[in-house]
């Protein structure tokens, strides 16, 4: 390649004819236009993809708040269970009364008395558009105290 013919013999890109590397001449009526120096000009890009990526983080930040939503609703089921529980095993009706009241709202409460046991369920559904319902429960099963009758 020393010689004056393998010199010429040797083409570079910017001497190749314009059918070997399209994007050195570009064409009227391409989609992607070219700037002189070779960069494509794309404008509005990146403006489609943070519109993109705002929506999809907007949405993903959507779904983690009502799962939190969803699982401080279990919490609250099974603590108003286990309150309900206790103060019924007691024969507390006025504090039961009161630990009815931190039951989430339209939840079900279900006390059953069997034998020493009581056994509460507190059931509750929820929904976020046509996301759901979403049934989440808690319960919790005492021992009732001595001297405290079962019609209590």
């Amino acid at each position: 390649m020393g010689t004056r013919a393998g010199r010429r013999a040797v083409m570079h890109a910017a001497q190749a004819p314009a059918s070997e590397y399209p994007h050195r001449n570009p064409r009227p009526g391409d989609a992607v236009r070219r700037t002189r120096f070779g960069r494509t000009r794309d404008r509005g890009m990146v403006t489609a993809e943070l519109a993109v990526g705002i929506l999809s983080v907007a949405l993903l930040a959507g779904i983690f708040c009502w799962v939190v939503a969803v699982i401080g609703v279990q919490i609250r089921c099974g603590d108003s269970a286990a309150q309900i529980a206790r103060q019924t095993a007691r024969g507390d009706q006025a504090a039961v009364q009161r630990a009815r009241a931190g039951v989430p709202r339209d939840a079900e409460i279900d006390i059953r008395s069997s034998g020493s046991d009581v056994v509460v369920t507190v059931k509750a559904e929820l929904s976020w558009g046509k996301v759901g319902p979403v049934t989440v429960s808690g319960s919790s099963r005492v021992i009732r105290e001595a001297g405290v009758g079962a019609g209590s």
